[in-house]
């Protein structure tokens, strides 16, 4: 289920106020290690990968279009339906060496021989030859008969079917480029520390592996000379997601601020597979049964959702849902035989910031209104993270990517990582899907994800709750502007 962590990110951005030689600490989390290693791997990419590996592509705040980034130029071939990709010349990694392109032909092959990173494998899934490579294969460069070097800046991806969206997958850090020989054997885990290409290098880590250091390259004037990650929760910082119930008692010198955007919404998801599931009446009924802006209340960081997209996204459905709780009720009891249902509700991806258990109260009130008799649980707690027909219900919080709301919709289809979650043979859904997925263009793509969204809406292939937002405290002394942007969480020392 990690797959439906679609994650965001965060644009932080330092102006050149701090001062060059002052360093900046960053807590990550409160009770973990500072996750460079594979057991983190998600952690770490949101919160650190894009600061030490940079980016293959970038997007263009303006216009939503791709722009170079260690991938200087790109091309599409139609003829031979393939991207070719120029690497940026005279690029080195951080312990010295020039950066070739072999080291982006394994970057990206890296991808689909690590079974932790199956879920960036799916993003690059179309590459000709992709199916047919199993986990911990020795690399080769003939690993992927659709990856081949042309040039000696110069590699060419062919697809096996036409998508104009695929190098949006290769957008900020999704895709790391690395040195091979700075990894282990099993070609996740660090020998030392991640060893990147992007704006800060790695100087040094805490003996309990607690904090990395970061020391900017000389390629920017802007950003602080040092950051500090930290997930020591004892040590004093100057920019941390915030605990949202500590409204009180904040130092002379922190403040607080709650994003403006959502980071994603939080959803009742469906198993297909599972009967009740299947019976539109009883997902009817979980949808005009809640009343989501009593729902909101409970906390300043959510928002009531009209769609499985925020607000934010061109597009996304913008009408309520309908409140009906007697009918829901009605609905419950006609397939129960009038004695309610009882479900067993694991929770995934449900860290809201801050006590949950008022929403969670509120929402069990509501459920139980209308006939509903909801257990939740962490689904971390017992290793329940893939739907089973036993549980036909989940809590799950979909954390969005502000890159190509394509993406998000396309997870719950043919060929998608969730395909449980939507009924199979829907050829009007793929339809849909299909014709978005051939757009460039977001003026094309909007009025596209408008029919998606309505569509999904109106058969109910899930039920959206709120919308989550982002808090944070900061160091109100050092000046810290940040923002939401596009993807997953990031921190963006420099503009470039």
């Amino acid at each position: 289920m990690k797959k439906l962590e679609m994650f965001f990110w965060l644009v932080f951005l330092l102006n050149s106020e701090i001062g060059f030689g002052q360093p900046v600490t960053i807590r990550v989390s409160d009770n973990k290690k500072v996750p460079f290693y594979k057991a983190g791997s998600y952690v770490y990419r949101g919160h650190i990968a894009n600061t030490i590996f940079g980016e293959l592509l970038k997007i263009n705040k303006a216009d939503g279009q791709l722009i170079g980034g260690h991938i200087e130029s790109f091309s599409f071939k139609k003829s031979t339906n393939s991207y070719v990709l120029s690497l940026k010349k005279n690029l080195k990694f951080h312990n010295g060496r020039k950066v070739s392109i072999e080291d982006l032909h394994f970057s990206i092959a890296r991808m689909f021989l690590i079974p932790e990173l199956a879920d960036e494998a799916d993003m690059l899934g179309d590459i000709k030859g992709a199916k047919k490579v199993k986990h911990n294969t020795p690399y080769t460069l003939s690993i992927l008969s659709g990856l081949k070097i042309t040039g000696k800046y110069k590699i060419e991806i062919y697809l096996e079917a036409f998508n104009p969206r695929f190098l949006y997958h290769l957008v900020d850090s999704n895709i790391p480029l690395v040195p091979k020989e700075e990894l282990a054997n099993d070609l996740m885990t660090w020998n030392k520390w991640p060893i990147g290409a992007g704006t800060y290098k790695v100087l040094s880590k805490s003996t309990d592996e607690a904090s990395l250091t970061l020391e900017r390259g000389a390629s920017s004037v802007t950003a602080p000379k040092h950051i500090r990650f930290t997930a020591n929760p004892k040590e004093s910082f100057d920019f941390s997601f915030d605990n949202i119930n500590s409204l009180d008692n904040l130092s002379n010198t922190m403040s607080r601020s709650i994003s403006k955007r959502s980071i994603g919404t939080v959803n009742l998801l469906f198993d297909f597979t599972a009967h009740l599931s299947k019976n539109k009446d009883f997902r009817l009924a979980l949808q005009m049964g809640l009343d989501r802006s009593k729902l909101a209340s409970v906390s300043p960081l959510l928002e009531p959702a009209k769609c499985l997209l925020p607000q934010e996204f061109p597009g996304a459905k913008t009408s309520p849902f309908k409140y009906n709780p007697t009918l829901a009720r009605q609905l419950i009891m006609g397939l129960s035989s009038g004695k309610g249902i009882e479900l067993d509700i694991p929770m995934i991806n449900m860290d809201i910031r801050g006590n949950l258990s008022p929403f969670l109260s509120e929402l069990k009130k509501q459920l139980t209104k209308i006939g509903i008799i909801p257990k939740f649980y962490n689904a971390r707690d017992r290793n329940d993270f893939y739907f089973k027909p036993e549980n036909p219900v989940k809590l799950v919080t979909i954390l969005t990517e502000y890159s190509d709301p394509w993406l998000i919709f396309s997870a719950f289809a043919e060929g998608g990582p969730n395909i449980n979650l939507y009924p199979k043979n829907d050829r009007d859904y793929e339809s849909l899907l299909s014709m978005a997925k051939k757009t460039i263009s977001l003026s094309d793509q909007t009025p596209l994800i408008r029919n998606i969204s309505k569509y999904y809406s109106d058969l109910v292939y899930s039920v959206p709750i709120v919308e989550r937002k982002a808090s944070f405290l900061y160091n109100k002394k050092k000046n810290l502007n940040f923002d939401l942007d596009q993807g997953f969480i990031k921190f963006e020392l420099e503009r470039r």
